[in-house]
């Protein structure tokens, strides 16, 4: 008889960003606080390079039902994505969460971004968009569909369906028609409280993230940059982050003419730009939870992001940040030039700390640890 019960948490890759981070945050807290539960990270490519620090056993997965029944895995985290032989892990006894880490349906965006070629070296595909494809594609059209119908299978190869927020959740039972008694789940990511963060900034804003255009839309900031730029010459706009777009800003900047802009990188020193950034521009097209966001208020810095989900809604609603119609764009640079004109940021700078604090590391724990402790209670009386 095993003396605890394992649990997996797999990924398309690792590390992968956000995702690794929550992931790693969770089995940590969990695995403190109640000592039954092991945890392992499973994953399907090869670890080119560790950046992260992981006490865990790390599984390089080629057959996620094999995998599951040689590490006599009880409870399976899918994290991003649900795997192929999901039904036969579960005949199999082991129970299966999706920890959907996105809005609700917002594949539909990476969809979109796919059928019209991405920012890839194949402008035909875009042309071929344009004329036969973005009308099917668009709005409520196929993209929106195959979001849905791919939630709608997570949803039912799953025995818990976890989203973000309460919003997302009431979307997702909507759209598909569900019961009340139905086995979505909602837990909030958490965030670390910030001892003494530091309240005497520079005069520095600051993008972090991923450098990718279907989501991130990085390419906006630029823009926003550009018109008030010559309006702010005290200030400076720092681009945190790498990805596969990071060429393609570096050549927009300089076509745009910016000036006082640095792109750094994938860094590992992000406390460094938190503690001296004065705000923190988001300008994305899609974003499940946005963790910047609340890294930023426990930080003092003042979020200022297009409301693009009830996420991010959620995050900065009474006054922790600024929320910008979506993307419009001459609406965010009258904003940022606002904030950075206010002469005294320390009352909005409170307002968010205190407002970081509300999504509580004792609460995230405590729910996790619920979950798994009634699924694993739960199969040993099945």
């Amino acid at each position: 008889m095993k003396s605890k019960i394992r649990i997996a948490l797999a990924t398309q890759g690792y590390p992968l960003g956000g995702i690794t981070s929550v992931n790693l945050s969770i089995a940590r807290r969990v695995s403190e606080a109640a000592p039954e539960f092991e945890f392992f990270i499973f994953h399907d490519k090869p670890i080119k390079k560790k950046h992260i620090d992981c006490p865990f056993q790390t599984v390089l997965v080629r057959d996620f039902p094999e995998a599951v029944k040689e590490w006599g895995i009880d409870i399976l985290v899918e994290c991003s994505r649900l795997e192929k032989g999901t039904d036969e892990i579960r005949r199999n006894g082991t129970r299966v969460i999706y920890a959907d880490h996105g809005q609700a349906f917002g594949e539909q965006f990476a969809i979109l971004d796919r059928r019209r070629g991405g920012t890839g070296l194949f402008p035909i595909k875009r042309i071929l968009w344009h004329l036969f494809q973005k009308r099917r594609y668009d709005g409520t059209g196929r993209a929106w569909r195959m979001a849905v119908a791919r939630t709608a299978k997570a949803y039912e190869s799953a025995d818990i369906y976890l989203c973000l927020c309460q919003a997302y959740k009431d979307q997702i039972q909507q759209e598909l028609g569900l019961p009340s008694d139905n086995r979505l789940r909602v837990i909030r990511n958490y965030q670390p409280t910030v001892e003494n963060p530091c309240l005497e900034k520079e005069k520095s804003i600051l993008y972090c993230g991923r450098l990718s255009r279907y989501d991130k839309r990085v390419d906006r900031i630029l823009r926003i940059w550009a018109r008030v730029q010559d309006q702010l010459p005290e200030y400076s706009l720092d681009i945190v982050g790498s990805g596969r777009e990071g060429a393609n800003l570096m050549r927009l900047a300089r076509r745009l003419s910016l000036k006082r802009v640095t792109f750094w990188g994938k860094r590992f020193d992000v406390d460094t730009f938190y503690n001296k950034a004065s705000i923190l521009c988001m300008t994305s097209q899609t974003e499940g939870w946005g963790l910047v966001l609340t890294e930023a208020q426990a930080n003092g810095v003042i979020p200022i992001a297009f409301n693009c989900s009830a996420g991010v809604e959620e995050i900065l609603d009474d006054g922790a940040g600024v929320l910008v119609p979506h993307a419009d764009e001459e609406r965010f640079a009258q904003e940022l030039l606002t904030l950075c004109k206010t002469e005294d940021l320390r009352p909005l700078r409170e307002r968010c700390i205190e407002k970081a604090k509300l999504f509580s590391e004792e609460e995230n724990t405590q729910a996790w640890t619920q979950l798994f402790r009634s699924l694993s209670e739960a199969s040993d009386k099945a």
